[in-house]
């Protein structure tokens, strides 16, 4: 390969993160600046568009000058590159450049036709944004080497028009030739410093904006402006979302009562109110108050507010009234959207941003506003999800009254509500493009931070196939960041075989894994394959179409796709060769196995010689079949197919063992919960029969040639908490080992039983109680084909006034649940429960945690606040709930037959992190 070859691979792999639509090296050539050199605009591009690219060749060692390519008409266009927009202010006038301007012309929007000659560089571009793509890529390709650029024609276009980061704070000059260079057009700065932009901090955000500006990515300033408001909340305090209470104080002489909070709104915005007798008191003639300072944070310690009567008042002595208040909770971080004080953060705020910063687009991301309806200042009949939308409507203002603001984003949740679309489309202020973003599919995809390299390059390629955009989180990780952004530029460009194909071929999330990874990747998509009745032949059948169109469309692909094709047939046709040992064929069967071991070491470098050949000579020895645990290193499910109803999913279980002279016996605790019991795979040694038992009847039995092998079918499945597993044989030692029970698909379906009267928490807890009511059981991992651990049941109950949901929540360890969490927010870092449905009316979620914190959802919307309650209960290895609702909040009564459908998703934050689901239709009685 020659020396000029060389380095155009080398640039290409450089850029592979956003790679070309289309590109064509020259092989032999290269383009050298001269010590002077002319960039010629050619149409009506204002000259810091291309300062980027005059800076970079100045500092390689050019002189620069610029040129309008309208002065005149010269056929020289040695040493110049010219830039210019097609069909715009006579670009490309000359004829030597007619060609490139028609290309540029059929291009997609934002695109460029960019060729490098040995004499000179041609920019032929769609549009203006056209020309800073060009611009970034032709500083990006002549990178590598600035004195000898390699020659080359390229046609390209981003596939996604929003290509975006959201990072939490500001990044280095290097972080943002890293994002230029990847394709990103836009930045979502997301800090809690908007509040007060002067001094160094505002100077730092004014170069940050400027430096993103210069390497044409916009800066989008992300204000969460009705939650995690502290920095609003410093400036202006009377501006916190308020409860309202009402308590019973005696005032006695000219003493002080205190009250039972500290931070009362002042009076101005919400004036205290005392009555006696029913009768309104009136301050500073019958009573007098004694606040203290409004500031926040809010302090929960110290005493709160002082009330005492005024002598001769209307207030006799040694009596008690009734004190209606407006107080600040300690922890509140969200803002009252009706307060005075939040129109005046939120001007100042957009002041600071469009004015301070000059940012031409903001995203207003509105949080989680917890119990804004017991605010006094807002509407009392104004329901939760209008507030948002005139939050948005009121905000969206702020940031428009200088009408400089042409595009604002928000939440996808404040645009496209199912209760919003029955008021009509939201147009917050007339002239301003609203964006919508969504945390998954939406006109702007929007990932989480801990979203998975492999992931989010799997998003980024969808969000660019169905044209539209995506925010990247910086957290990700540089490499996750630049290959997500490479995608939604081009998702057909070469990359890597697991993010490209192959993860959603073996239903994994690898991007370059090693050995181990690979083929643990592959041992747990075979397990699945074979627990929904799959043949090795059939899996063996469908791979070799895939590897054809691979091979066909994405041959770069090729060299990963091979290896891991190798190791996947060798699982087959190890499971191939069991299935004939199982059926009786052994000497055909063992011959195989000696096959697959001997590839299995070829293929794993980590796979001993010696480890190799004493497998060999235990099997010539024993004449015995090798368990897949001691070929592959985990145990596999062995290929029955036909023969258990699919899919099955695993469940876990506890193995005690109870073993004597030729027996064994293993019992298989389910607990907590039970399952529809379809298959235990296990292997054994010496066994001459074998049986699996439950509740002292058999279901399962083998006998026949020594050993007897599993795995133990049961057909119809068996409801089962628990099962054992017995085996006998004529030597001294029987061996179980590694037993893996699967079920069949929990039940989709609950009922609902109508009671006369309202069931006591401590009646349902028992069995009898429940006795013949339909239940929700079952839950499974929640994106995988396996049970959880710690199983939860939910009976659904109804009267004529009330739903119930009784939630029985198994725990094995009580004692290491984590509390935490406030009320009316769900909180990821504790123990909980919900329950979502979706009624005639409207979808609703209800939680409830083992210490007994509530919270309650409209639409996903925590603003709403509904009355109900929660009994709770705790046993030794499970803790109970009760959650009563009045139909009348959730849309009124259910006829006999009506279905909702219903979600119940378990958190466990414990020892262990675990996230559980059932979701089914619940049919009313």
């Amino acid at each position: 390969m020659s020396a000029v070859l060389a380095l155009i691979c080398s640039v290409v792999a450089a850029m592979s993160a956003a790679a070309p639509q289309q590109v064509s090296p020259e092989q032999y050539t290269v383009f050298e600046p001269a010590a002077a050199l002319t960039i010629v605009l050619s149409g009506d591009i204002p000259r810091e568009t291309v300062q980027p690219l005059e800076t970079f060749f100045a500092r390689a060692g050019s002189r620069v000058s610029l040129m309008n390519g309208l002065v005149k008409m010269r056929p020289r266009m040695k040493d110049e590159i010219h830039v210019g927009i097609a069909g715009q202010g006579g670009a490309f006038a000359d004829r030597s450049l007619h060609r490139y301007a028609e290309i540029a012309e059929a291009l997609p929007a934002a695109g460029y036709v960019l060729e490098i000659r040995s004499d000179c560089i041609i920019l032929s571009c769609k549009d203006a944004a056209g020309v800073s793509n060009g611009i970034s890529r032709l500083i990006s390709w002549a990178a590598q080497s600035p004195r000898q650029i390699p020659c080359a024609n390229i046609r390209d276009w981003p596939a996604a028009a929003q290509r975006y980061v959201r990072a939490e704070g500001p990044l280095s000059d290097d972080a943002l030739d890293m994002l230029a260079t990847a394709g990103c057009n836009g930045i979502f700065f997301d800090t809690d410093s908007w509040a007060d932009l002067i001094g160094a901090d505002g100077q730092t955000w004014r170069n940050l904006f400027d430096a993103c500006r210069a390497r044409n990515i916009e800066p989008i300033p992300v204000v969460d402006f009705l939650q995690h408001a502290g920095a609003y909340l410093k400036r202006f305090p009377a501006a916190a979302a308020a409860r309202t209470r009402t308590q019973e104080v005696m005032l006695l002489g000219e003493d002080w009562a205190a009250l039972k909070h500290r931070q009362l709104l002042p009076a101005e915005t919400q004036p205290i109110t005392v009555a006696f007798a029913g009768v309104p008191m009136v301050e500073g003639r019958d009573f007098v108050v004694d606040r203290p300072p409004l500031a926040y944070p809010y302090p929960a310690e110290g005493p709160g507010a002082l009330l005492r009567r005024i002598e001769g008042g209307g207030i006799p002595d040694g009596t008690e009234v009734q004190v209606t208040y407006a107080y600040i909770p300690e922890d509140t971080e969200s803002l009252c959207l009706f307060a005075p004080e939040t129109e005046s953060a939120g001007r100042a705020v957009a002041d600071a941003l469009v004015n301070g910063l000059g940012a031409s687009s903001v995203h207003l991301g509105f949080g989680d506003c917890q119990r804004w309806g017991q605010d006094p200042r807002i509407p009392a009949d104004a329901s939760a999800m209008r507030l948002l939308h005139e939050a948005a409507r009121r905000a969206a203002s702020w940031y428009a009254f200088e009408g400089v603001l042409p595009r604002l984003y928000m939440d996808q949740g404040m645009l496209a509500s199912p209760r919003f679309s029955e008021q009509g489309d939201f147009v917050p202020v007339p002239g301003i493009e609203v964006i919508a973003t969504a945390p998954a599919v939406g006109a702007l995809m929007a990932m989480p931070a801990e979203a998975t390299r492999a992931q989010l390059y799997a998003a980024a390629r969808q969000a660019a196939r169905a044209g539209g955009g995506m925010v990247v989180p910086w957290a990700a990780g540089e490499d996750a960041v630049a290959a997500a952004l490479g995608a939604l530029w081009n998702p057909e460009a070469p990359g890597l075989a697991w993010p490209k194909v192959l993860n959603a071929q073996f239903g994994a999330d690898l991007w370059e894994p090693d050995d181990t990874a690979r083929l643990n990747a592959l041992m747990q998509h075979v397990n699945r394959m074979m627990l929904a009745g799959q043949s090795p032949a059939q899996l063996a059948e469908s791979w070799s179409g895939v590897e054809r169109m691979i091979a066909r469309e994405k041959p770069d692909l090729q060299d990963e796709v091979q290896l891991s094709g190798a190791h996947y047939q060798t699982l087959l046709d190890y499971l191939s060769a069991e299935a004939r040992y199982n059926a009786g064929e052994r000497e055909a069967a063992l011959k195989d196995l000696e096959r697959v071991v001997r590839r299995r070491g070829e293929l794993d470098p980590a796979f001993a010689a010696e480890r190799m050949q004493r497998i060999l000579d235990t099997m010539e020895a024993q004449q015995l079949f090798a368990p897949g645990s001691i070929v592959f290193g985990e145990p596999l499910c062995y290929a029955r197919p036909g023969r258990t109803p699919g899919p099955l999913f695993e469940i876990p279980a506890t193995a005690a063992y109870d073993e004597d002279r030729g027996m064994t016996n293993v019992t298989l605790d389910l607990s907590p919960g039970s399952a529809a019991v379809a298959r235990v795979d296990f292997e054994s040694a010496g066994a001459a029969s074998l049986s699996l038992e439950l509740e002292g009847r058999s279901l399962w039995t083998a006998t026949g040639a020594f050993p007897v092998r599993g795995p133990a079918l049961v057909t119809p499945p068996q409801e089962a908490s628990g099962l054992r597993l017995k085996g006998e044989g004529p030597g001294e030692r029987v061996a179980i080992r590694e037993p893996r029970l699967s079920a069949a698909a929990p039940p989709r379906e609950a009922r609902c039983v109508s009671l006369s009267t309202e069931p006591p928490l401590a009646k349902l807890s028992g069995r009898d109680g429940l006795a013949g009511t339909g239940r929700a059981y079952g839950l499974l991992i929640a994106g995988e084909p396996r049970f959880a651990a710690a199983q939860t049941e939910v009976w659904f109950l109804r009267t004529p006034g009330q739903w119930f949901a009784y939630i029985r929540a198994h725990e094995p360890r009580m004692d290491t649940m984590v509390a935490g969490g406030s009320a009316n927010a769900p909180d990821d870092a504790r123990e909980e429960v919900r329950i979502r449905i979706r009624t005639a009316s409207g979808e609703y979620t209800f939680g409830v945690s083992p210490g007994g914190v509530r919270y309650d959802l409209e639409y996903n919307d925590p603003a709403w606040d509904s009355v109900w309650s929660a009994d709770l209960a705790r046993e030794s290895a499970r803790w109970d709930a009760l959650i009563a609702v009045p139909l009348s909040e959730i849309g009124g009564a259910p006829r006999a037959g009506e279905s909702w459908d219903v979600r119940i998703e378990r958190q466990r934050r414990n020892v262990v992190q675990e996230d559980s689901v059932w979701q089914g239709p619940l049919r009313f009685e």
